[in-house]
């Protein structure tokens, strides 16, 4: 049964498995990887953009964790869209990035409550904007390759 010769099975197994993997993979690196440090107290920034200010003090940070976190939060949340498109099968734009909007706030809040990491409203405008790459990108290797 798990190795079904049938192709429509075997796609939707390795859909689930991959979801299952990413979802498991987002919540590791949001709360308990190593980069996750204890924070003492409620940090948080509300500030927006504060991100592409904090390039000043690169330096002072490390050139690797100013990118790392940039970067990162974006790309945390490409598969997002790929999920929402080929397993619910929702197409609109808006949908997901709404639904990419109120689960970065929730994890973003999760962090503040639990002060695990840095509660950030940067990391939520990357994170919908890793959604937005994702929802372009699945379209382009869709026409590209015929996925």
């Amino acid at each position: 049964m798990y190795f079904s010769t049938d192709k429509f099975l075997d796609k939707n197994y390795l859909k689930g498995f991959l979801t299952t993997a990413y979802l498991a993979a987002l919540t590791y690196l949001t709360f308990f990887s190593r980069r996750r440090r204890h924070s003492y107290g409620h940090e948080k920034n509300l500030i927006p953009f504060q991100v592409f200010r904090d390039f000043r003090h690169i330096h002072d940070m490390g050139a690797f964790n100013y990118f790392s976190n940039l970067f990162g939060n974006i790309v945390l949340f490409v598969p997002l869209s790929f999920i929402f498109i080929s397993i619910f099968r929702v197409y609109k734009l808006s949908a997901i990035l709404i639904s990419s909007l109120i689960l970065s706030f929730v994890i973003e809040s999760l962090q503040y409550i639990f002060e695990v990491g840095y509660a950030d409203v940067d990391d939520i405008m990357l994170n919908v904007t890793g959604a937005a790459a994702g929802y372009y990108l699945y379209f382009f290797l869709e026409k590209r390759f015929k996925i």
